[in-house]
């Protein structure tokens, strides 16, 4: 099993390109294994409010290793807050979804920063042709899948998020 480890990317200069390289790690398999076809897809599984110590219990309790930790490709990041030791899913869905941090609450705007909208990587893949989607279990007004299409300041605004899945995310 290969895994790509990514907890220190987000610190470069350039988060979205940082994030865009992840992506392209993620979706190709190291030097050793034999070629393969170029990806066709990109499946990002998020379960929220997970976190490797979660991860470690679950394989503690089946005693074995979980489904998705015997994937050829896997990655973990480092989805910290920007302002606070303790992060929510709108600051986690925030950096996975724009390989940036950002403040608890904020979805995928440069807060701290100068405000502006942070590309998403539906956002990213969409304006280089390919077909995007989003399926949650959840509202999609949520802060999770949210992160993945809206911008706005605080998470609780879900008029906010709903206007952007209307006017943005088509």
């Amino acid at each position: 099993m290969y895994k790509t480890t990514a907890t220190g990317l987000f610190r470069s200069r350039y988060p979205v390109l940082a994030f865009a390289v992840l992506c392209m790690v993620v979706a190709t398999t190291a030097s050793t294994v034999p070629a393969s076809p170029a990806p066709t897809n990109v499946i990002i599984c998020i379960g929220d409010g997970m976190g490797l110590t979660q991860v470690e219990i679950g394989r503690m309790y089946k005693g074995a290793p979980l489904c998705f930790e015997t994937w050829t490709n896997s990655a973990t990041v480092n989805t910290a807050s920007a302002n606070s030791n303790i992060t929510d899913s709108a600051a986690s869905a925030t950096a996975i979804a724009t390989g940036t941090r950002v403040n608890n609450g904020v979805l995928s705007l440069a807060i701290p920063g100068d405000g502006l909208e942070l590309a998403t990587m539906l956002e990213l893949f969409k304006s280089a042709g390919k077909k995007t989607g989003l399926i949650t279990t959840v509202s999609v007004t949520d802060a999770t899948p949210a992160a993945f299409a809206a911008h706005v300041k605080n998470r609780a605004d879900r008029p906010g998020v709903t206007r952007c899945y209307f006017t943005r995310a088509r």
